[in-house]
Formats: C-alpha cells, structure tokens, sequence
C-alpha cells in the first residue's frame, strides 16, 4: 500500500514496526553492534537458514560467518569440536 501512495511512509514505519515480522526490527539492530561477533551455521539448516546468517553477516559491522558443510540446524549434537575450535580462533 506505501509503494502504491495508499499509505504514507511515516505509517508504513510505524505498521511495520507494530506489526511486521522480526525481521525488519533486526535489520535495524544488526548494524548497530559493536563487538565481534562469529556465526556458525549448518549448511543444510532448515530452523535457521543459512541465507538468514548471510544476511545478518552483511549486517553486522564486524562478523565473520562459517558455514558448517553437510550440518543441519543441531550441528552442535554432531560438530561440537568443530564449533568449540571456531569459538576460540
């Protein structure tokens, strides 16, 4: 309804703050962390997929993402050592 004029931009952001999905929240929080933070996530991951680490990557300042290959989203059942190795680098 905002792209059509139906709705003005200001109650396009207040909707969407209201009752948009997550999503838009996080996309303004994500750019606002300070820290390095490392995301690990499973490459086959259907709970948290990997195309969200990936733009949450992009997002954040300073990240770095690993993409466990073959893992899904209880990787840490199957590649705790892994998971543990990444955490101290």
């Amino acid at each position: 309804m905002n792209k059509l004029k139906i709705i003005s931009d200001h109650r396009f952001e207040k909707n969407k703050y209201n009752y948009g999905t997550g999503d838009y929240n996080m996309s303004e929080i994500l750019p606002k962390i300070n820290t390095h933070v490392q995301l690990i996530y499973g490459e086959l991951d259907k709970i948290a997929p990997l195309e969200n680490g990936k733009i949450a990557d992009n997002l954040i300042p300073d990240s770095e993402l690993t993409v466990l290959l073959e893992e899904n989203h209880f990787c840490l059942d199957s590649s705790k050592d892994k998971i543990i190795e990444i955490i101290k680098r």
